[in-house]
């Protein structure tokens, strides 16, 4: 679930008119949040009443491997005060560790820009923070672009099973591009999206983790979209890179008793 789609949002410097830092709060790939220049550019978020959080991300931003994002996390509702966290200049784009490097064609410090995902910088917080207010950060002021966007702000509470997913998860791309043969036998290609479908199943659910991951599937719907990681803290950062998605539920998932306090599920999603 998304705690940003309820917090008030501001931007300093002011974005551009037309592509305002409300784009955040969209699952719009057309519905960027956009700079003036690539200067540095603060995103700020207030909420009513506090949310408790233990993960971000920038999501399908244009940050270089040069670009750095802070994001800092207050209990009060005006930035004041030192920050409950403070995750310091991170790496919008994390170097590929040794054993990824295509070795004679990559220098070492080499970024995945892309890894068969959207470009985005996220963080898995090893304790839950009960805030009012967050600030982000981002810096890159070489951007060849000459400005700094990004299409979605995730932060919120992750759900983490006891279990790990079942072997056999599935991570499908899809391209709508749709062909056409002409009488001299030619293949024409009308050019349609591309994007991901995930599906893996959850097969040990104890009870209480059926009502925490039932209440947010019960609030998210299939008209809300959600961050959704297989391997946050895989040892192989491509493969984080890759199972990571923005997404919405295909279709929502039944929970099945399938043992004593055990249950199943099966949750599909597609990328927005």
């Amino acid at each position: 679930r998304n705690d940003l789609d309820s917090a008030t949002l501001s931007a300093s410097p002011a974005l551009v008119t037309t592509l305002p830092e409300a784009n955040l709060q969209r699952a719009r790939r057309d519905a960027v949040a956009r700079s003036t220049s690539a200067a540095d550019q603060t995103l700020d978020a207030t909420w009513a009443a506090a949310v408790a959080v233990d993960a971000f991300c920038v999501w399908g931003h244009n940050l270089t491997a040069d670009g750095t994002v802070r994001a800092r996390l207050y209990t009060s509702d005006n930035w004041t005060g030192s920050p409950v966290y403070d995750s310091g200049a991170v790496a919008a784009l994390a170097a590929k560790p040794l054993g990824e490097l295509s070795w004679g064609i990559d220098p070492l410090g080499t970024a995945w820009a892309m890894a068969g995902s959207t470009p985005h910088t996220v963080r898995w917080l090893d304790a839950v923070y009960v805030i009012r207010s967050a600030r982000f950060d981002l810096s890159d002021s070489g951007n060849p672009d000459g400005y700094l966007e990004a299409q979605r702000l995730y932060i919120g509470r992750a759900f983490t099973p006891t279990v790990n997913f079942d072997w056999g998860a599935r991570l499908n791309y899809l391209d709508d591009s749709q062909f056409t043969r002409s009488e001299r036998r030619s293949l024409f290609v009308a050019a349609g999206p591309r994007y991901r479908k995930l599906n893996a199943t959850l097969s040990w659910l104890s009870n209480v983790e059926v009502l925490r991951l039932g209440e947010d599937i019960g609030a998210v719907g299939k008209a809300g979209d959600l961050l959704v990681s297989l391997y946050p803290d895989d040892a192989s950062l491509g493969r984080s890179l890759q199972y990571t998605l923005a997404a919405r539920l295909d279709s929502l998932p039944e929970f099945v008793s399938s043992h004593l306090n055990a249950n199943t599920v099966t949750l599909t999603l597609q990328e927005i």
